[in-house]
């Protein structure tokens, strides 16, 4: 499958396993990167050096998602 601009969105990408390393397989792919996860100095990082956007969440609380999304 061809990646090259297509928008990739991972969430949980500061933990688990594989998050941040489906990031950089995007990335080498030239994706077009969103990454949803609580905000951590490793995950700004990360995204800086993969030109990604970050978009600092905690999905598994409510307070932190409104329903307005």
């Amino acid at each position: 499958m061809e990646l090259a601009g297509r928008r990739v969105l991972i969430t949980g990408a500061s933990r688990g396993i594989g998050g941040a390393a489906l990031a950089e397989e995007f990335a080498g792919a030239d994706a077009r990167l969103a990454v949803l996860a609580p905000e951590s100095e490793a995950l700004r990082d990360l995204t800086s050096k993969l030109n990604a956007s970050l978009y600092a969440v905690d999905l598994s609380d409510p307070v932190d998602h409104p329903s307005r999304w």
